[in-house]
């Protein structure tokens, strides 16, 4: 409709014998207005209601505006394709046609699925013209003319982007990409000569915001009370949902061969980079703006919230924030392949550590992992008499080498806090949002190649993390923080297979009469980018000192511990029952085993006889909805019989326990107990009446002191003290 299109052609040609070469080609093309309409219904004639007469079709609207394709090829096999596009969305559209009364009615209903943000609105007036919202250039180059080698090369810019989940839209796209993907590996592609290849794709963006509405039409006022802000980029409809801000994208993708050795072998990397990411909740909804005259004049006010923000440290601003890189190895002709190494975070036993200790061997640490590489078996073993495990993580790490696909996120902060109130209304969306779309998922699979393994390795670095669990009534609030957090795990089809999370540093604090409710609030219009929105959540874990804060636990700062570099909490879960790791069916019973390895070295706890944290947190977490437990009392609980055994292993390493008598008891004392070694095994059995134990406990040592010797020496070392301690319990005196 209304589209008007140009084409040019410019050729350069020369005649040699009766050949027309064609030396050099440009070929231009311009359209002003284009537009595609799919429909997703799978049969027209399946949208159509007989009992009703009413006929409802979904449809997906492309639109696009001032293209212009530009295109340059020469005679040495080398092109160019540069394409612009001034204007661009994707809309899903909803059709229906009632025929009930005497005359039929058409209610047509259009959601926005993509569009691109005008940056430029309310800005310079005479502004002449403004840069295209996606811009691309692809260009082909031959990299070797005897192995027909060419290269690929393509370069694409976008605008501020905006998107939408829609669940009636996806789920009709998805099943209809998976119906593309059936018939694809129907179709038998004759046999051609390969040829070599390397393809690099780069994206960047300068903003994309993925918007998820909520499917209730109630207003959850209390996640926008205590840091609510109107939000400038309003809305033209009603929305309440869920947002996720990615400020400086950056999306780069290269293909190659591995190697010349190795010509079977495909490899391909891609690799993302955001500056900042930012979850927030947000509503749209009509407001009262003024009068004029007699009339009243109403507008739609967004109104958002920030929830999370993963960002960089202050000396790096510029530095990415996230980075994201996926590695995928690709065998021809079930050629057998094994990554040289992986993402596995491998941690050196403190048995080693401590035998090289009691000797007197001068060999670096290197050569520990040799020594015990060759003294462990390859399966995990555990023996009932005995309540040493041995260490699982040289079956995990050889496992994970085995994956082709690889993805590994690098995140420096997190920073995330809520009230009891916002983490209710938040649990409420969630569950909500993933329960919409399951009953238009398709039933059909795509295709899996013959002999293929599906193994997937992800593997999660965080710098630090900071939550802060605000307080209600008469619970106090508590802040946890965590540093150098690796997560690893290795997924297969029938779920995760193995999982490792560590941390070096872990530390809780209590915080007592903490405000949540500040200046802060106060400013409820702003026109900060998004590295200003991401320190405005930073500032409210240090906008209000409590009245009193205490920590519960943290890593020990008294000593240098043995091993600085082994992590202070490792949890290593492997997932095991019949082969492969699949869960074994017998009749109506299904088998599950798992083991569980739980390793704290370096640790201290603080013991306070007055302090109820884990009720308090315990109350924080709970999220049990009305409706929910009322669905439990009625439906009780799933008698349904299934045998599971879980072989635990919990150990203890250089931890202390530290204890100092209230200022109300007479006697000041203060005793440290320092637990060498502490070592708990058991074979845990569902259906079992009765459960067995083991425990070991060796090199404890009890240390006393006859008065109440201060904190504040340790407290200073510890991990964010300055956020939440006073000078009063930082300064040493003299």
């Amino acid at each position: 409709e209304n589209s008007s299109s140009e084409i040019e052609l410019l050729s350069g040609m020369r005649v040699e014998g009766r050949r027309r070469i064609l030396s050099n080609a440009k070929f231009e093309l311009g359209l002003a207005e284009f537009t595609v309409k799919i429909q997703l219904n799978d049969d027209p004639m399946e949208a159509t209601v007989t009992g009703s007469q009413q006929d409802q079709s979904e449809f997906v609207l492309l639109s696009m505006g001032d293209l212009r394709v530009v295109l340059f090829g020469s005679e040495d096999g080398e092109s160019k394709i540069n394409c612009s596009i001034s204007h661009f969305d994707i809309e899903g559209q909803l059709v229906e046609s009632d025929s009930t009364s005497q005359r039929s009615q058409t209610t047509i209903i259009n959601e926005s699925l993509l569009r691109f943000v005008d940056d430029s609105a309310g800005g310079n007036e005479m502004l002449v013209s403004s840069p295209p919202c996606m811009s691309v250039l692809v260009e082909k180059s031959v990299i070797d003319k005897e192995t027909l080698e060419n290269g690929y090369s393509v370069d694409m810019i976008l605008q501020p982007l905006e998107i939408i989940h829609r669940d009636r839209a996806m789920s009709c796209l998805s099943n209809m990409a998976t119906k593309l993907l059936i018939l694809k590996s129907s179709v038998k592609e004759e046999s051609q000569p390969s040829k070599q290849s390397s393809t690099r794709v780069s994206v960047s963006c300068v903003s994309v915001i993925v918007l998820v509405p909520y499917c209730n039409d109630t207003i959850h006022s209390r996640l926008f009370e205590r840091c609510g802000y109107k939000d400038q980029i309003s809305r033209s409809s009603p929305f309440l949902g869920l947002g996720l801000e990615l400020d400086n994208i950056s999306f780069d993708f290269s293909t190659r061969h591995m190697s010349a050795s190795c010509p079977n072998v495909h490899e391909a990397k891609s690799v993302v980079k955001v500056s900042n990411v930012i979850l927030f909740s947000k509503v749209t909804g009509i407001e009262r703006s003024g009068r004029r005259g007699r009339r009243k004049l109403t507008s739609y006010v967004s109104r958002r919230t920030d929830l999370l923000v993963c960002t960089g440290s202050d000396e790096s601003e510029s530095d990415a924030c996230v980075v994201v890189s996926l590695s995928q190895i690709t065998p021809k002709h079930n050629h057998p392949i094994k990554r040289n190494t992986s993402a596995f975070p491998m941690i050196l036993p403190l048995s080693s550590l401590k035998a090289h200790q009691e000797s007197d061997d001068s060999d670096g640490i290197e050569e520990f992992y040799s020594d015990a590489l060759k003294s462990t078996n390859n399966q995990p073993q555990h023996d009932a008499c005995h309540v040493r495990s041995s260490d699982p993580q040289f079956v995990m790490s050889s496992e994970a080498n085995e994956t082709q696909h690889e993805v590994v996120v690098r995140v420096p902060n997190i920073f995330f806090d809520i009230t009891k109130w916002e983490r209710d209304e938040f649990h409420t969306i969630l569950s909500s949002l993933g329960s919409g779309g399951d009953r238009d998922k398709p039933n059909v699979e795509p295709p899996k190649p013959e002999n293929a393994v599906d193994k997937l390795g992800l593997a999660i670095n965080v710098g630090q993390a900071s939550i802060l669990l605000h307080g209600h009534d008469n619970i106090d609030s508590y802040s946890i923080i965590m540093d150098k957090i690796q997560l690893h795990t290795l997924m297969t089809p029938s779920g995760v297979r193995n999982l490792r999370v560590l941390s070096h540093d872990v530390t809780l604090y209590e915080l007592s009469n903490l405000s949540h409710l500040g200046s802060i609030q106060l400013d409820n219009e702003f026109q900060f980018s998004s590295l200003g929105r991401s320190k405005r959540v930073q500032e409210r874990f240090t906008e209000h000192l409590p009245s009193f804060a205490r920590v519960i636990f943290f890593r020990s700062k008294l000593c240098q511990p043995l091993s600085p570099e082994t992590p202070a909490v490792m949890i290593d879960v492997l997932f095991r029952g019949g082969v492969d790791g699949l869960n074994v069916v017998a009749g109506d019973d299904v088998y599950r085993e798992k083991s569980i390895h739980a390793n704290i070295y370096d640790m201290t706890y603080r013991y306070n006889m007055n302090s109820e944290w884990i009720q308090n947190i315990t109350s924080l977490l709970k999220s049990e909805t009305s409706q929910q437990a009322e669905e439990k009392e009625t439906h009780g609980t799933d008698d349904s019989e299934e045998h599971s055994l879980t072989n635990l292993f919990v150990n203890l390493t250089d931890c202390n326990f530290d204890y100092t008598s209230p200022l109300y008891y007479k006697t000041a004392s203060r005793v440290i107990l320092r637990l060498g070694e502490v070592r708990l095994s058991s074979n845990v059995v569902s259906s079992s009446a009765m459960q067995a134990y083991k425990t070991s406990l060796s090199d404890v040592y009890l240390h006393l002191c006859n008065h109440r010797h201060l904190y504040n020496e340790e407290n200073e070392h510890i991990s964010c003290s300055h956020r939440h301690f006073n000078s009063n319990d930082l300064v040493v005196p003299d």
